[in-house]
């Protein structure tokens, strides 16, 4: 399904991807207003473009006609910037009165929300199947994060059951795959019948799901089946060896342990799906009252410090509050800001520490945890060499140091490996 949106897109850009589409026989088009262009607060059309997500289905129909499906976004929980529920679902009645022939909804982890979005829209005339967006819970902070970046409503059922749990993530994705199927079976049994995962790249707790719902034996025909006249068919039969399931299936379900779902490398950075995040982007006024104007090296300093004491809750390269085994070396990052060291990122050692450890755990129980201390930080130019000079009293360190220009200063190479965390756990 090609993701068209009105953000920095011209009527040529348009039509530039639509006749693409149709050269490649992609006949299915999601039609999105879009998220505001970098650096901007506000959405606002750019010149010779769409106003309006209806603006596009309009102008793709009207080009096309029924050469290609279209679907729309529709809001369970009400876009933050619609006046009111009632409006949210009259733009929903305009895009597919303009001629959008399916919705597909944003997550949400209460069923009745969405029973009765879809009992509002049908009332308002909106016909067109709506199809339940579902992100199944995969990781504790992953969770909690996406939902609060989303404003999405949890039930307390689910607060209850995954809180006590957060830190054991075998035991997060057990609940997760079990809490998804019940939500699945409740939809179907309302009448659903089409479910879209939002699976952020890890698919086996999706598979999971199915499994669980038995209904994978039930699908009798694939569109993709057909050989005779096919114009589409999934990318990697055509040009890949391996499929893409195939390739990621003994990817490691906990790459990065502590740090979360959100930063690993198998789901990217969450700021790939800006139109997840009902919230949207700070203002510059939010900012400014949370950062202050550091003008000096040692506001700069102050700033930190003030998010490793736990005084603000982010930084702009630090979404995340200050982790819990960061207060064991509190006072030497302290010390460290206070004198032109600037930390970006850090961690403490910690050797063969229970995997659920309340401050260092993660991965399933009964594992051990590994870590070797390091730290990322900015450092005024004149003062690396007496660092480097410093630091060869210590020949077990390793360091890198690189300035604006590329320019390198390290006692490791291009081919070095240093694992700085990992686990053991049973088979």
């Amino acid at each position: 399904m090609m993701h068209l949106t009105c953000t920095n897109m011209t009527v040529e850009t348009i039509d530039h991807a639509l006749a693409k589409c149709k050269e490649f026989g992609v006949k299915n088009i999601l039609a999105l207003r879009g998220d505001p262009p970098a650096g901007e607060e506000k959405w606002t059309s750019c010149e010779g473009g769409f106003e309006y997500a209806s603006d596009l289905v309009k102008y793709i129909k009207e080009k096309h006609g029924d050469e290609f499906c279209i679907a729309v976004a529709g809001y369970p929980e009400t876009h933050l910037e619609a006046e009111s529920a009632e409006a949210d679902i009259k733009h929903l009645k305009t895009k597919v009165d303009a001629g959008a022939d399916l919705v597909i909804t944003q997550l949400f982890y209460d069923t009745d929300l969405y029973l009765d979005y879809v009992k509002r829209a049908n009332e308002a005339g909106v016909s067109v199947p709506i199809i339940p967006g579902i992100m199944p819970i995969q990781n504790y902070n992953g969770f909690k994060r996406m939902t609060s970046l989303c404003k999405t409503s949890v039930p307390q059922a689910i607060t209850d059951a995954i809180d006590p749990i957060g830190e054991d993530e075998m035991k997060v994705k057990e609940f997760g795959v079990e809490h998804c199927a019940e939500m699945c079976q409740k939809l179907m049994d309302a009448g659903v019948n089409f479910l879209h995962f939002y699976t952020l790249n890890l698919e086996k707790t999706v598979v999971a799901v199915i499994d669980r719902l038995n209904i994978a034996k039930r699908q009798k025909k694939y569109p993709f089946n057909a050989r005779e006249g096919e114009s589409v068919r999934p990318i990697f039969w055509a040009n890949k060896q391996k499929s893409y399931i195939a390739k990621t299936n003994d990817w490691d379900e906990f790459p990065n342990g502590r740090w979360g779902v959100s930063r690993s490398a198998a789901f990217g950075d969450m700021g790939d799906y800006p139109s997840m995040n009902k919230r949207g982007k700070p203002s510059k006024e939010k900012l400014l009252k949370l950062w202050g104007e550091p003008k000096t090296e040692n506001d700069i300093g102050a700033l930190i410090i003030k998010y490793i004491e736990g005084k603000i809750k982010k930084l702009p390269w630090s979404e995340q509050s200050v982790q819990g085994e960061t207060s064991t070396i509190k006072g030497p990052l302290v010390d460290l800001n206070s004198n032109r060291i600037f930390t970006l990122n850090s961690q403490p050692s910690c050797n063969c520490l229970s995997s659920t450890d309340p401050v260092f755990g993660w991965g399933p129980e009964g594992g051990y945890i590994y870590q070797k201390a390091y730290l990322e930080f900015l450092i005024p130019a004149e003062i690396v060499d007496k660092l480097i000079e410093y630091l060869s009293q210590f020949p077990s360190i390793s360091y890198q140091a690189m300035n604006a220009a590329g320019e390198q200063k390290a006692n490791v190479t291009a081919d070095d490996v240093n694992a700085v965390t990992w686990g053991v756990f049973t088979a």
